[in-house]
């Protein structure tokens, strides 16, 4: 079965999502859309996006991840009131910026912006190029000083952050969302916050669950409004003995998702080809995707139906994307987490709509019994 690909119609959208789409276009101004995972985020950026395509300005719509890049391109290359859709106007940042400027953005520790030769290469696009907008999706995922500089080629700057959900360290546990505007103001960019207060994607007991993993004051239910997702079914929680317990249970969880999409998110590389191979074995339809994979391959499994409604990925390249079901294995090696990583797994449960899944090798959950002490917010089996 085929991947499915959503985006709600115009008319479904809440009050307050539709004041993020309306809120007005102003020169040298910035707007950050903040809230919790499955607030809309993503699909106000995109309404954002499909208006200016519409008025034929040059935006320009940036994410970090490739897989979430072709997620945005399929939200938009069916829709039919848009007959002027230039794909290779979404980029992913890294890619964009070389294949741009012949050089790369990022010093050898992958980490550091070569601030001052991106200072001399968008000065010199701004004088070619401009554009009137630039939407950035999952900006938590980019580096402060690549963000503050983007005034100087766009008359516009939309952002969508989460501070929760800053799973790379760039911003050196700041909160991201106050250190763009501070940076942007800076820089003599006015800009405001709107807050999106309802999550559409999780149930409220999958939400519940996930919100512990995240450490400090990053994760305030009480922006939340309301879930709008039905459903009291709470996360299960597989404690299988070894690999082949846990490979079988995998298993046995896709075939009663047949109909449905479904995500394995995964920590390492080695995981997803492992869980890809036993799958493929076994006669399931599965597709998987790393960020090491030729950039072809994925384009093509993406933009020519042949990606398969299970998606074998890492939790990293699953940011911006969910699922109706998510299986995550191998939870009794996250035993002694750092921040981060404890992140990502809140990122992974987050995916989530309905069904949340995650499976023990060795029968032990170390990393949950320290995490949340509330045992009635999870099942075991």
């Amino acid at each position: 079965m085929p991947f499915e690909f959503t985006q709600p119609p115009r008319d479904v959208l809440d009050t307050q999502q539709h004041a993020v789409i309306d809120y007005p276009d102003s020169e040298n101004h910035a707007l950050i859309i903040t809230g919790c995972p499955g607030s809309g985020k993503t699909t106000v950026a995109n309404f954002k996006v499909l208006d200016a395509y519409e008025r034929n300005e040059n935006c320009l719509y940036m994410a970090y991840a490739k897989l979430l890049r072709c997620y945005l391109i399929n939200c938009f290359a069916n829709n039919e009131h848009l007959d002027n859709f230039n794909s290779h106007s979404i980029v992913t940042v890294m890619k964009w910026y070389y294949s741009t400027f012949g050089t790369f953005l990022l010093e050898n520790d992958y980490r550091t912006v070569r601030e001052d030769i991106l200072i001399d290469k968008f000065t010199e696009y701004a004088n070619e190029r401009f554009h009137d907008k630039i939407v950035i999706d999952e900006s938590q995922d980019l580096w402060p000083n690549f963000v503050q500089h983007l005034n100087m080629i766009s008359n516009q700057i939309i952002i969508c952050c989460d501070d929760a959900q800053d799973i790379r360290g760039n911003f050196d546990n700041e909160s991201p969302v106050s250190n763009m505007m501070e940076s942007l103001e800076d820089q003599g960019v006015n800009c405001n916050i709107l807050t999106l207060q309802n999550n559409y994607r999780n149930t409220e007991a999958i939400y519940k669950f996930a919100k512990n993993f995240v450490i400090g004051l990053e994760v305030n239910p009480g922006i939340i409004q309301d879930f709008k997702v039905p459903g009291e079914d709470k996360p299960r929680i597989y404690l299988r003995n070894n690999r082949t317990e846990l490979l079988q249970q995998i298993y046995v969880i896709t075939q009663n998702n047949l109909e449905v999409n479904v995500g394995i998110l995964c920590d390492t590389i080695s995981q997803v080809r492992e869980i890809n191979s036993y799958l493929t074995d076994r006669g399931v339809n599965s597709s998987y995707y790393h960020h090491k994979m030729n950039d072809t391959v994925l384009e093509n499994m993406m933009f020519n139906g042949e990606m398969e409604n299970i998606l074998i990925c890492t939790k990293q390249s699953a940011k911006g994307l969910e699922f109706q079901t998510v299986i995550i294995p191998y939870i009794d090696r996250l035993e002694n987490a750092g921040r981060l990583k404890l992140k990502e797994l809140y990122v992974a449960c987050t995916r989530a709509k309905f069904n949340l899944e995650i499976i023990s090798s060795n029968g032990q959950m170390p990393l949950i019994a320290e995490y949340i002490q509330d045992t009635n917010l999870y099942d075991v089996f």
